[in-house]
């Protein structure tokens, strides 16, 4: 245990020393990891699998509206989910980040199912452990059976956190470039094929970074391609002896963009509004129902316990549910 050992330390050291400063720090520093401890913050509890899916894959597309893409009334620029993945998956329709919509803050939701409010420059680890950290943990897998692979280098941030029991501890596998998402995608074939990770969230940008540069055909096409980058890397699951029906697939973004009057509209994002809150969702995969269009509210932070359902852990932290309503 910590405490006999600090206290045998501390003697010796008082001994030779006579430094009762040097006592007094540590047994300040004895105290300080009984807060940590007593936090709440180191609990996962691990669990036998009891799902069809031994697997997990995470699709997050930056920044895309809502009214371009699920509520659009054609669904013109997402024909593959309209057409080819909706028949065979669980829509929501009312599914929100109701934290920092920004593209670090939204993507800490995702993935310690906690809303923290930290800075989009990639500077601020989350203060809670990620879901790559908590699989890692309970399953006793090498890293690279939990995988990153993103178009942004800042959210590297997300493979750790701030938590003394985690820090620099069941780090996934990272790939944070500054990509196309083509080559995203491919990098994401490649870690599947090479690595065979139980856990991967892929990251695709464009659509963000067409909005912010004002250029509106650039982030409607961004929305298309996206859409097809989704569907293919779905269509490379399905076809994998490795994970054909046994892998779940969640769709989702970090943020939306605002609505049309409000501030600058599509170019940007980061309040409350519903255009920035209201965001896409999807899950595909054996254990779900599909052709259902679902309108249980859920947030972003649902989706790490949903993940720990299936994986086989639960996260103390995480202030999100169970989307029990997508299940069969």
């Amino acid at each position: 245990m910590i405490f006999p050992n600090i206290l045998v330390f501390a003697i010796r050291w008082l001994k030779r020393s006579r430094s009762v400063l040097t006592f007094i720090f540590l047994m300040l520093l004895h105290t300080s990891c009984i807060v940590e401890s007593r936090s709440g913050v180191t609990d996962i509890e691990c669990e036998k699998m009891k799902y069809q899916a031994e697997n997990v894959v995470i699709i997050v597309i930056d920044g895309p509206r809502l009214s371009e893409t699920w509520e659009h009334p054609q669904k013109a620029h997402i024909p593959y989910l309209r057409d080819s993945l909706s028949p065979n998956a669980l829509i929501k329709t009312e599914f929100y980040n109701m934290g920092n919509t920004y593209t670090v803050p939204g993507h800490i939701s995702i993935t310690t199912g906690s809303y923290e409010f930290k800075e989009n420059d990639g500077t601020q680890y989350p203060e809670n452990p990620s879901l790559f950290q908590s699989m890692l943990s309970c399953s006793g897998m090498a890293s690279t059976n939990a995988y990153l692979v993103s178009a942004k280098g800042k959210l590297e941030v997300l493979g750790d956190c701030e938590s003394i029991a985690f820090r620099n501890s069941f780090r996934p596998g990272m790939y944070t470039r500054s990509l196309n998402d083509k080559e995203v995608l491919r990098k994401a074939i490649n870690v599947l094929e090479t690595h065979q990770p139980r856990l991967l969230m892929v990251h695709f940008q464009s659509p963000d970074i067409r909005a912010h540069a004002k250029d509106w055909e650039g982030y409607i096409k961004a929305i298309e391609e996206t859409d097809k980058l989704m569907f293919d890397l779905i269509r490379y699951l399905d076809a994998s002896v490795h994970y054909s029906d046994r892998t779940a697939v969640f769709m989702t973004n970090d943020h939306g963009r605002h609505l049309d009057g409000i501030k600058d509209g599509y170019v940007s994002h980061g309040d409350h509004c519903r255009g920035c809150t209201h965001i896409n969702f999807m899950a595909y995969g054996p254990d779900f129902r599909s052709n259902t269009i679902c309108d249980k509210s859920a947030e972003t932070i649902d989706i790490l316990p949903t993940v720990g359902e299936i994986l086989g852990f639960r996260s103390s932290w995480a202030s999100g549910r169970v989307m029990t309503e997508i299940f069969q």
